[in-house]
C-alpha cells in the first residue's frame, strides 16, 4: 500500500461507511444492493415522466391537429349557391380511385387536375394552389390507382399500374366529368408525368 498524505486518507469505520480524514460520514448506510436499488427506482422515475410527457405531447399535438384541420375545412367550404364541393371514390377497372370536385360555380369549365409520377398524387396538398383555381374553373383532383388515397384496392392494382391502363382511367375520368357538370370540354393540366 502506497503511503498517502493523512488528509486525502479514507477509513472504513465499524459500520462499513466510507469516512474521510476529519471523521464525516460520506456515504453512510449503504452498500451495493441499496445503489443499484436507489439508481432503479430513479430509472423507472425517469422514464415514467418520458412516458406521461410523449403521451401528453401526443394528445396536445392531435388535438392541435383536430383544430387546424376544422379551421381550414370551414375555411375551405365552398358555400356558393351554384358551387360544388363532392370527394369520393369512383370504382375504375376494378379499383377504386379517390376523386374531388370543387369550384364556386357548377357552370364554368372543368379542369382537371393530373398529378406527376406515377405515384406523385397531391389531393390531400392541392390547397396550396387549388384555391384561386376553384374561382373560375371546376377543379378535379384524381389520385391515379394505387396512390394517394386510390391506394385502398393493394391487391386489384397489383400488376396494373401500366401506361395503357392509366390512360383508360384518365379517358374515363375525363367522361364522367364531363357528364356530372355538363360540360363538352375540359381543360387538362398535367404535372411531370413518366412511365
Amino acid at each position: 500500500m502506497l503511503e498517502e498524505d493523512k488528509r486525502l486518507r479514507l477509513q472504513w469505520n465499524k459500520t462499513g461507511s466510507i469516512i474521510n480524514y476529519s471523521g464525516i460520514r460520506m456515504f453512510a448506510n449503504t452498500n451495493l444492493r441499496t445503489w443499484l436499488r436507489r439508481g432503479a427506482l430513479a430509472l423507472a422515475g425517469l422514464l415514467l415522466a418520458a412516458c406521461l410527457f410523449v403521451g401528453g405531447a401526443l394528445t396536445g399535438a392531435l388535438k392541435v391537429r383536430h383544430l387546424v384541420q376544422g379551421y381550414f375545412a370551414e375555411a375551405a367550404r365552398i358555400v356558393a349557391p351554384e358551387g360544388i364541393d363532392e370527394a369520393g371514390y369512383v370504382t375504375r377497372g376494378g379499383v377504386r380511385q379517390w376523386v374531388t370536385i370543387r369550384g364556386q360555380n357548377r357552370h364554368n369549365p372543368a379542369l382537371i387536375f393530373l398529378h406527376g409520377g406515377p405515384g406523385g398524387a397531391l389531393a390531400d396538398l392541392s390547397y396550396i394552389f387549388q384555391r384561386p383555381w376553384e374561382d373560375y374553373f371546376v377543379v378535379v383532383q384524381w389520385d391515379q390507382r394505387g396512390y394517394g388515397r386510390s391506394n385502398v384496392d393493394r391487391d386489384q392494382v397489383r400488376g396494373s399500374t401500366t401506361k395503357e391502363q392509366y390512360i383508360a382511367d384518365a379517358t374515363a375520368l375525363v367522361e364522367n366529368v364531363r357528364q356530372r357538370v355538363g360540360q363538352q370540354k375540359v381543360v387538362l393540366v398535367g404535372q411531370s408525368w413518366e412511365p
